[in-house]
């Protein structure tokens, strides 16, 4: 019979690391001039259990006095070295005992140290644990060493994740911190490179330029209204200037310059004649002054990124910026509604589930990716079926134009052309999961209507015509055409009834399309 007493034998090897009995090394841990303590220990048994220190003590790294090897280790605090310690020789730890923030920091330096089993039971902790770091970053989201932690460490890979899922979610909060002015070029870069940060592309372009300008420390951004403002001051040089594309040349080809509308385009298009060189700014000014919903990526040459600079110096700041890579970088994957909040997603996000309450973490699954802006890609009816079409389930959000109501509709189909061969003019979608809805904002008094599809007419819910953009019910509950919209007949979805004035034609302010994912 074969017997384990490896509870005795920890016991007994732990007491070594009470008593220090034989110890033959010293390790001076931490800056003297700040958080420092020295440290007793056996080689042996560091050897054994770390090959980082079986490295260290047969090379050059120690010194020797008198009996004892001398090894210093400044960049561990002396409270996570002690736990370090203390688990080589017992080969227990308690994790629950440490706070979220010297978990990570334990991590860290059990990574350096070599120490695999370590680093996996402290990521198979954070993953059990995973909701309560997700608490810990959301409420430190501000932290710039946290963010130097997660980002320069590739141990903390897996709390990297969830870090970047939280900044993406509170984008436009983070991106105005004073956080983001002190983040280093490759966390930007991270960050930029994301589908599902959760702002509008001009503003991220604005806010990296921020950040640019914030490096040089030449000139308080704040204290302008716009780009074009701040560009046109004359206390602005051209060296300045210079050396504000050096900073961030880096970063632009990650700006998804073809998801940023015409009107901002036209509104700071200064800014634009500055960044983009002459031929990919008028690159960019064909698209939005012509067709907007073809992206003609035919015969594009790779450009020189900067132009109207002396030769010396584009020597120094000459990138490449692929014409053809940045039509092909994919609109950012989150709610970047210019027409409802997250609120309103929630609201959609239970309808489309079919539950009752409203809480704002209910049904997060359900995702919502922006297919179509009416304002950005165009009114035309062709440019809706090119970009919405064979899409699956989609939510239409219209705002009227000079009005406080939002009304829109659920098509849990696929917007899909037909054959008219046959000469029909139209054809029918068949559902009873769809549904029209109404947001009536005024006076800050949400009223929100919703009017599911009649099962007795859902043959008809959904109407498919080329002619004319998303349409509902049979003749029809609710149609768009180019920049109106109107209800004929409240048919499929009795319950539309007053969400506007029947055969009315009203005018749009803007419509979105989203396409409706994990339902």
């Amino acid at each position: 019979m074969t017997s384990h007493f490896f509870t005795e034998l920890s016991n007994d090897i732990g007491k070594l690391y009470e008593n220090k009995f034989n110890s033959d090394v010293i390790i001076q841990v931490g800056e003297r001039e700040g958080d420092y303590k020295e440290f007793r220990a056996h080689s042996i048994i560091l050897s054994v259990r770390s090959s980082y220190f079986q490295s260290a003590f047969s090379s050059n790294w120690v010194k020797k006095d008198g009996n004892f090897l001398i090894f210093k280790k400044p960049n561990i605090s002396p409270f996570i070295f002690d736990i370090i310690l203390r688990y080589l020789y017992l080969a227990t730890i308690d994790l629950n005992k440490l706070s979220k923030l010297e978990i990570l920091w334990l991590l860290i330096a059990a990574d350096e140290l070599n120490l695999h089993t370590l680093i996996e039971n402290i990521q198979l902790f954070a993953i059990n644990k995973k909701d309560e770091f997700y608490q810990f970053f959301l409420s430190n989201q501000d932290s710039i060493d946290i963010l130097q932690i997660i980002f320069h460490h590739e141990a903390c890979s897996s709390f990297r994740e969830i870090y970047i899922k939280i900044i993406c979610i509170n984008a436009k909060l983070f991106f105005a911190s004073s956080t983001f002015l002190n983040l280093d070029e490759s966390i930007l870069k991270i960050l930029l490179k994301q589908d599902d940060l959760a702002l509008d592309e001009f503003e991220i372009l604005k806010y990296l330029m921020k950040w640019g300008i914030t490096q040089l420390n030449f000139h308080d951004f704040n204290s302008f209204n716009s780009f074009n403002d701040f560009f046109n001051n004359k206390n602005w040089t051209e060296k300045e200037f210079k050396e504000l594309k050096i900073i961030i040349q880096g970063l632009i080809p990650f700006i998804r310059f073809y998801q940023i509308s015409a009107k901002d385009f036209q509104k700071e298009i200064t800014t634009f004649k500055y960044l983009l060189s002459k031929e990919l700014f008028e690159n960019f000014s064909n698209y939005h002054q012509n067709s907007r919903n073809t992206r003609n990526s035919q015969n594009i040459q790779t450009l020189d990124y900067y132009y109207d600079v002396d030769n010396d110096f584009i020597d120094h700041i000459k990138v490449d910026v692929n014409l053809i890579d940045l039509i092909n970088l994919t609109p950012r994957n989150f709610e970047n509604s210019r027409i409802i909040s997250s609120k309103h997603f929630n609201q959609l996000r239970n309808w489309i589930k079919n539950v009752d309450n409203n809480n704002d973490n209910n049904n997060q699954s359900c995702g919502f990716k922006l297919l179509y802006r009416a304002s950005q890609d165009g009114f035309e009816i062709k440019t809706f079926h090119n970009l919405c079409d064979n899409q699956g389930a989609t939510i239409t959000i219209a705002k009227l134009k000079n009005s406080h109501k939002i009304i829109g509709g659920f098509n849990p189909l696929s917007w899909q052309p037909y054959d008219s061969s046959n000469g029909e003019t139209c054809s029918w979608g068949k559902t009873n999961e769809s549904f029209l809805f109404l947001f009536d904002n005024n006076n800050n008094n949400n009223n929100n209507k919703i009017a599911r599809v009649d099962n007795s007419y859902s043959s008809h819910a959904i109407s498919y015509i080329n002619s004319k953009g998303p349409c509902f019910g049979y003749g029809w509950d609710l149609v768009i055409c180019d920049n109106t919209i109107e209800i004929c007949f409240t048919y499929n979805y009795f319950d539309s009834a007053g969400f506007l004035d029947n055969n009315k034609i009203q005018e749009l302010e803007d419509y979105e399309v989203f396409k409706v994912f994990n339902i």
